[in-house]
């Protein structure tokens, strides 16, 4: 039996501009990882953000 590894990433929302642009920076940089999928955790015990 041939066993293949797969990576996902997980990322957070931003809480403000700033983050946003590294977040989307650091998005960019590893989509040359090709993960099989990606996930965005909401309400994970953080209060809510509203981002523009």
């Amino acid at each position: 039996m041939i066993q293949t590894q797969s990576l996902s990433l997980e990322f957070f929302p931003p809480r403000d501009i700033a983050a946003q642009e590294k977040l989307v920076r650091s998005a960019k940089t590893l989509q040359g990882l090709h993960p099989a999928y990606v996930s965005v955790t909401f309400g994970a015990g953080a209060l809510p953000v509203r981002v523009p």
